[in-house]
């Protein structure tokens, strides 16, 4: 069946050839609501392939197999159903099915994949979805980590991403370490082997985070990767890899910038020309183009080389006092450009920053009208934003996580909703809706990993603290949080989130420092699991031992 469902895209987009790239710099995310009797069936997939022909597939899957090579996911699908559209001008193909008043599949899970035609002839695909029918359970979870290669013990990991580098159809990781990667490639079933040594040949030298793009549009995918130190500790320029289809990875590029430092990435086709774009950002770095103090550098992508945007680096909101720690694209006004989204801080808070696409790579600041005023104008500590819908109106909201030391308890996280059609772009505080109150195990908190982790349609978090001196006993905090969604299998109001304490299955006494994490269906069955990397202690910094947690 996997041959016929292949065999029908390719008849409808009339191409002899396919190739495919999942998730590559944004340019291809589907999410869909929950599947509940009486409800509608909202699926959206969002690209910046304005115009271009793509087609939404689901079906239930019978058998789970992976012959190479081969990026869809879906496989052996009995009554596979394909919507057929094109991206519309807001950044969307977007399909809504009334569903019957009667339950719809209860129990059994309907997977999910988009597909985008891009303007240079190849398909673009994005991850696999899974949705379970009348879900009313709320998941659980067990300690998978002692699966995992003894490599993950080794070093600090700051950073892990989850891609199917090789193109058997399941997800594999790479873990950005401070003196090394790690490339753990998967049998399918949530078995991981560590073929560090013949996937990555050269210029293994770690990095603080990465990211993945099919920055030469092969179908395969590659990665970049910025705040590698040498042996000296001195910064070392951001590198690009390129796959050569098979997960071979090989640096192909230095990214020269003329910060002295880098700290995090965001990727996604900025200007609009079909290519996914990179821009680098430094927290405390000083710039070489005469700014006071520069945040970013853009490396605009010309037919799959990297090169520096001279315009970025002399533009007027490029420039700012305070350190940029992270951010985020996404199209927030749904007119069919990426924007940008800043993560600030400073010593007693500082604002975030957002910036408007004019749809071919020109930023205006518009954060005095676009964003509310926190922490009384003063802003937060900002450590990590991300953009994702988290209340189901299909419009993309903004969840940051903060440092709340030297600011108000109530500020250790923002989740700001999207106006929507009446005012796009435009976002208000929702502070009652997620850590409204002080949490002591929540101090320093460091990065987001969001996702559906009980299959009802819509997003929950987990949110990364730092591992820092508790109020009682045990005498430290600092593990990965979850906080599920109301909406859903809670029973409750979408876009309002509750801790679940039963989450951090290895235990309250297990606590480290943790930048990020990935959301991906190791096992192949649907559901998303978890990985953390783990960067160390406060007194023991050798608390390095990785984490994963495998969704039941």
């Amino acid at each position: 069946m996997k041959t016929t469902l292949l065999l029908c895209l390719s008849a409808f987009f009339a191409v002899p050839g396919i190739s495919f790239a999942q998730d590559s710099g944004n340019q291809a995310h589907l999410e869909a609501s929950g599947l509940y009797g009486g409800t509608t069936l909202t699926i959206r997939l969002r690209s910046t392939e304005i115009g271009q022909p793509a087609a939404l597939v689901f079906g239930q899957p019978t058998v789970i197999s992976h012959p190479a090579p081969d990026p869809v996911q879906l496989v052996a699908l009995q009554n596979a159903h394909i919507h057929q559209g094109v991206i519309g001008a807001e950044g969307e193909l977007r399909l809504e099915y009334p569903l019957p008043a009667q339950p719809v599949m209860p129990g059994r899970r309907l997977f999910g994949q988009g597909f985008v035609f891009n303007r240079l002839g190849h398909y673009q695909a994005s991850g696999r979805i899974a949705l379970k029918g009348e879900t009313q359970k709320t998941v659980s979870w067990a300690d998978g980590h002692a699966s995992l290669p003894a490599s993950n013990l080794n070093d600090s990991g700051s950073d892990v991403e989850a891609f199917d580098y090789d193109r058997d159809g399941d997800q594999d990781l790479l873990v950005s370490n401070r003196t090394s990667f790690l490339l753990y490639t998967n049998d399918g079933s949530g078995s991981f082997t560590d073929e560090t040594a013949t996937r990555l040949l050269s210029d293994n030298v770690g990095a603080f985070v990465s990211g993945v793009l099919d920055v030469d549009l092969d179908g395969d995918l590659d990665f970049v990767s910025c705040g590698t130190l040498d042996a000296n500790g001195n910064s070392v320029s951001p590198m690009l890899f390129k796959n050569d289809g098979t997960g071979v990875f090989t640096k192909t590029q230095d990214l020269v910038i003329p910060m002295n430092d880098s700290d995090n990435i965001i990727i996604g086709d900025l200007n609009s020309d079909g290519w996914p774009d990179v821009m680098i950002g430094a927290g405390s770095a000083y710039g070489g183009s005469g700014m006071p103090h520069q945040l970013v550098s853009l490396f605009l992508n010309q037919s799959g080389t990297l090169v520096l945007d001279a315009a970025t680096e002399t533009a007027a909101w490029n420039s700012n006092d305070e350190d940029w720690l992270s951010g985020d694209c996404g199209d927030v006004d749904r007119d069919g450009d990426l924007d940008l989204y800043f993560a600030m801080s400073g010593p007693g808070g500082c604002p975030n920053i957002l910036l408007l696409n004019d749809g071919f790579g020109s930023f205006t600041d518009v954060s005095a009208t676009h964003l509310p005023d926190m922490n009384y104008g003063d802003g937060d500590k900002s450590s990590t934003a991300r953009l994702l819908d988290m209340n189901g109106d299909g419009w993309l909201d903004v969840v940051v996580a903060n440092s709340h030391l030297t600011t108000n308890a109530q500020d250790t996280g923002d989740l700001l909703f999207n106006s929507g059609s009446a005012a796009p772009g435009v976002f208000v505080d929702a502070p009652n809706n997620w850590l409204a109150t002080n949490d002591p195990e929540l101090i320093v908190n460091l990065g987001l990993t969001l996702g559906d982790v009980d299959m009802d349609g819509d997003n929950d978090i987990i949110l990364h603290p730092s591992e820092w001196f508790g109020t009682g006993f045990p005498p430290f905090v600092g593990h990965p949080t979850l906080f599920l969604n109301q909406g859903g299998a809670q029973g409750g109001v979408i876009g309002e989130f509750v801790k679940d304490h039963a989450f951090w299955t290895p235990g309250p006494m297990v606590t480290f420092f943790t930048y990020y994490g990935a959301l991906f269906d190791a096992d192949s069955d649907g559901d998303l699991d978890f990985y953390t990397p783990s960067y160390g202690g406060i007194v023991d910094p050798s608390k390095t031992q990785d984490y994963l947690m495998i969704n039941r």
